[in-house]
């Protein structure tokens, strides 16, 4: 028996030499007809498509995207309670009945109706050819919101159905009223670092429905030329024409000019914890003269004095003032009454601070804020720097 031993670890270790090299040279063979097949195909798809198509195509072979497969959570990520009591901890939110929810917007929202002007400029308005230029932009193949419809299908209705929804989003900005639906929907998480399994160490993305997407695109149309004319010198991202590199390269030029007049040089980097989740919405555009109760035990939780907070409301506040009437009134309605869920949940979370990282327009809104507390900041640091002087 020793001898039919012998014999059969030597066939299989010669069955498993011989398959071993057929597969490397099946998979040899596989990836080369694969990135043939690949470059033949180029040519047609740049032709066709430009080259976001052929980005498409590509991207998943990436380094980036691997890392980025590797990190997938899917099955092994934060319970669904976890999560929820996360985003509700950053935006200070609360459990809430939906049907309840809606009965409390409609009753604020009808309420308002008696505050709106007589009359409402044109040029205040978007027409039917900006909302259909708006919806073009619209990025393909991304995942919807809670109504299920894809950019592209709004878009090829668009075509042919624009009229509809011109009268749904004239309604909107004359009544300066928006549906609850575009004010909430589900936040899926991110991992923020490779290998981040807690709740702590997600990143929430709120996926909103796709014509909502497209009433806050308006809005931010409308509200960045606003936003361009207040904003400081040295403030990048969130506008058109400018980039956070730009940043670096002001910090770079004026270390280099500073070393060559031989001045002293210092450079504070301050990085704002959860920005877009802790964004405080009665300051930066009025929408209450009071903070929320639930708002205040977070507030108070975090260490932070809420009488001094809720009395800085009106100075803070008192920039947004001069912004555009109708989208000012747009953008206070779009900050009440917001409203989360997770995948996997069945509960609604209203929310009470933040503007979701999903909005268009977010960025524009988190600039506003970042725009007083660099001014705040700077005139601390110029008395300090008096001082010690």
């Amino acid at each position: 028996w020793l001898r039919l031993t012998d014999h059969a670890v030597a066939l299989h270790s010669w069955q498993y030499q011989r398959l071993c090299s057929a597969v490397t040279y099946a998979v040899k063979q596989d990836d080369k007809a694969f990135y043939v097949a690949l470059a033949a195909e180029q040519g047609d798809i740049a032709a066709d498509e430009g080259l976001s198509g052929l980005w498409r195509k590509i991207k998943h072979l990436l380094p980036k995207g691997v890392a980025r497969r590797k990190a997938n959570i899917r099955c092994v990520g934060p319970q669904v309670e976890d999560l929820t009591a996360h985003y509700s901890q950053l935006e200070a939110g609360q459990e809430i009945e939906y049907a309840d929810l809606l009965s409390q917007c409609a009753h604020r929202q009808c309420e308002a109706q008696t505050e709106l002007p007589l009359q409402i400029k044109l040029t205040d308005l978007p027409t039917r050819v900006e909302i259909e230029q708006v919806c073009k932009l619209a990025k393909r193949r991304k995942a919807p919101g809670l109504d299920g419809v894809q950019a592209e299908h709004l878009q090829e209705l668009m075509i042919h159905h624009s009229d509809v929804f011109f009268q749904m989003l004239f309604k909107i900005w004359t009544t300066s009223a928006e549906p609850l639906q575009f004010k909430g929907g589900y936040i899926c998480s991110i991992a923020k670092k490779q290998g981040s399994l807690t709740a702590a160490g997600m990143r929430g993305i709120m996926l909103l429905d796709v014509l909502g997407k497209l009433h806050h695109g308006l809005l931010r149309r409308q509200l960045l030329p606003w936003a361009a004319q207040n904003r400081l010198d040295t403030q990048f991202g969130g506008f058109q024409g400018q980039q956070t590199q730009f940043a670096s390269l002001l910090l770079r030029s004026y270390a280099r000019v500073a070393e060559a007049k031989q001045v002293s040089l210092a450079i504070v980097f301050v990085d704002v914890r959860n920005a877009f989740h802790c964004l405080l919405r009665q300051h930066a555009f009025a929408t209450t003269a009071t903070f929320p109760q639930k708002l205040q035990q977070v507030l108070t939780e975090e260490g932070l004095d809420v009488d001094r907070l809720t009395a800085d409301i009106g100075p803070h506040a008192s920039a947004f003032a001069h912004a555009p009437p109708t989208v000012a009134r747009l953008i206070k309605d779009a900050h009440c009454n917001t409203w989360f869920t997770c995948p996997g949940s069945t509960k609604c979370f209203e929310t009470t601070r933040g503007s979701n990282h999903g909005h268009h327009g977010a960025d524009a809104r988190t600039s506003k804020a970042v725009r007083r507390a660099c001014h705040d900041d700077g005139n601390c640091l110029e008395h300090r720097a008096s001082q010690d002087l």
